[in-house]
């Protein structure tokens, strides 16, 4: 199986055909829309920059699990609590190269 390393929303994730990742949203997706990623890494190639490509398809939009922040200042009775939930794809990735 070959695997490659690909970067999108300043991560890098290591996939195979088949895989389903979950990546930050991306701009004018939807469920259902192909979408391509240039591969850094190729699994068998020489080292350096590869110039292939990742092929993969949008299966859905939604939201990553809930992520608690607080603020706090001390002796003024400050204190608040907010949550936030990132949006998120899911792509399954069709084929390297």
């Amino acid at each position: 199986m070959t695997h490659a390393v690909i970067e999108t929303g300043g991560k890098q994730y290591r996939v195979a055909p088949g895989d389903v990742i979950a990546i930050e949203c991306i701009k004018d997706t939807s469920a259902g829309s192909d979408i391509s990623f240039s591969a850094l890494f190729v699994e068998g190639d020489d080292l350096g920059v590869s110039k292939k490509v990742v092929k993969g398809t949008v299966l859905e939009e939604t939201f990553d699990t809930k992520k608690v922040g607080i603020k706090y200042k001390p002796k003024s009775r400050y204190r608040v609590k907010y949550g936030h939930r990132q949006p998120i794809i899911k792509v399954k990735i069709e084929s390297i190269g």
